[in-house]
């Protein structure tokens, strides 16, 4: 009876998750979807089309800042007072501009402080190392060590 309801709900996690991947892709590459890499090579193309993307702040610039997005420069035009982010990423709603650049039209940074992925990353490890001191994993489940 135990596995039975186990199994259904095997099911039932698997169903959802296949429907929430195939709405992400449907909704992240509609026919609107502008690719980066393609802007880059033809800015012309994509003249006044909107887009968001998210990349690492390189530096300020005359009119704006620029930031790194898969190792590529693009320049985004900003005229509001920025402040650039201590750690993280920017994330830039804008319209794309027959120059390469992109003009924002809002911004948000996302200031991660990476240490604490590092120390949790390290505090899992060792919340592992105690589990197995006290527990050893035998045929039949854990017994004691």
């Amino acid at each position: 009876m135990v596995f039975k309801k186990v199994l259904i709900a095997g099911y039932l996690i698997s169903f959802l998750l296949l429907v929430v991947s195939l709405n992400y892709y449907y909704f992240a590459y509609q026919p609107s979807y502008v690719p980066m890499s393609d802007f880059l090579e033809e800015p012309g193309f994509y003249q006044g089309d909107t887009i968001s993307i998210m990349g690492k702040y390189i530096g300020s610039s005359e009119n704006g800042f620029y930031v790194s997005y898969n190792q590529k420069k693009i320049e985004i035009y900003y005229r509001s007072p920025y402040t650039p982010p201590r750690y993280g990423q920017v994330l830039i709603y804008g319209t794309l501009h027959k120059g390469g650049y992109i003009e924002a039209t809002g911004v948000h940074n996302y200031n991660f402080n990476y240490l604490w992925y590092w120390l949790s990353f390290f505090t899992a490890i060792g919340v592992i190392i105690l589990f197995f001191k006290e527990w050893k994993i035998t045929w039949g489940g854990f017994t004691d060590a």
